[in-house]
Protein backbone atom coordinates (compact mmCIF):
# COMPACT_ATOMS: atom_id res chain seq x y z
CA UNK A 1 0.00 0.00 0.00
CA UNK A 2 1.75 3.35 -1.03
CA UNK A 3 1.14 6.31 1.61
CA UNK A 4 1.13 9.85 2.16
CA UNK A 5 3.25 11.05 5.04
CA UNK A 6 2.39 14.32 6.84
CA UNK A 7 4.43 15.43 9.70
CA UNK A 8 2.75 17.83 12.43
CA UNK A 9 3.11 21.15 12.55
CA UNK A 10 4.27 21.73 16.13
CA UNK A 11 5.79 18.42 17.08
CA UNK A 12 8.09 17.16 14.56
CA UNK A 13 8.44 13.68 15.52
CA UNK A 14 4.50 13.28 14.98
CA UNK A 15 3.70 11.87 11.43
CA UNK A 16 0.16 11.00 9.97
CA UNK A 17 0.09 8.05 7.44
CA UNK A 18 -3.10 8.00 5.04
CA UNK A 19 -3.32 6.31 1.78
CA UNK A 20 -2.21 8.22 -1.10
CA UNK A 21 -4.84 10.31 -3.21
CA UNK A 22 -6.89 10.02 -0.36
CA UNK A 23 -7.74 13.62 0.81
CA UNK A 24 -11.15 12.19 2.44
CA UNK A 25 -8.79 10.51 5.11
CA UNK A 26 -6.23 13.18 5.68
CA UNK A 27 -9.57 15.68 6.64
CA UNK A 28 -10.19 13.51 9.66
CA UNK A 29 -6.76 13.41 11.21
CA UNK A 30 -6.52 17.55 10.22
CA UNK A 31 -8.80 17.93 13.24
CA UNK A 32 -5.92 17.06 15.38
CA UNK A 33 -4.17 20.50 16.59
CA UNK A 34 -0.91 18.71 15.75
CA UNK A 35 -2.03 18.96 12.49
CA UNK A 36 -4.25 21.70 11.71
CA UNK A 37 -1.36 23.29 9.62
CA UNK A 38 0.41 19.72 8.64
CA UNK A 39 3.03 19.28 6.13
CA UNK A 40 3.01 16.77 3.24
CA UNK A 41 6.73 15.22 3.79
CA UNK A 42 6.92 12.13 1.84
CA UNK A 43 4.29 11.32 -0.70
CA UNK A 44 3.45 7.91 -2.52
CA UNK A 45 5.57 5.92 -0.76
CA UNK A 46 5.62 1.97 0.37
CA UNK A 47 6.43 2.49 3.76
CA UNK A 48 6.64 -1.15 4.64
CA UNK A 49 9.73 -1.51 2.63
CA UNK A 50 11.16 2.16 2.65
CA UNK A 51 13.99 3.29 5.28
CA UNK A 52 12.42 6.69 5.47
CA UNK A 53 12.27 6.55 9.67
CA UNK A 54 14.43 5.25 11.90
CA UNK A 55 13.29 2.00 13.78
CA UNK A 56 9.76 2.20 12.72
CA UNK A 57 7.90 -1.13 12.64
CA UNK A 58 5.53 0.07 9.34
CA UNK A 59 3.38 -3.33 10.09
CA UNK A 60 1.04 -2.16 12.27
CA UNK A 61 0.87 1.63 10.52
CA UNK A 62 0.28 0.04 7.39
CA UNK A 63 -2.72 -1.95 8.75
CA UNK A 64 -4.16 1.11 10.67
CA UNK A 65 -4.05 2.72 7.54
CA UNK A 66 -6.22 -0.34 5.84
CA UNK A 67 -8.82 -0.13 9.09
CA UNK A 68 -9.19 3.32 9.81
CA UNK A 69 -7.89 5.25 7.02
CA UNK A 70 -5.14 6.71 8.67
CA UNK A 71 -2.36 6.11 11.75
CA UNK A 72 -0.62 8.63 13.95
CA UNK A 73 2.88 8.19 14.93
CA UNK A 74 5.93 9.16 16.48
CA UNK A 75 9.38 8.69 14.96
CA UNK A 76 12.42 10.09 13.75
CA UNK A 77 13.26 10.63 9.71
CA UNK A 78 16.44 9.57 8.56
Amino acid sequence: MLVDIYQSSTHARRFAAVQTGNPVAFSKVSNESDFIDAQLVLQGIDLASGTYFVGLDAAPIVQQVADKGFALFTASMR
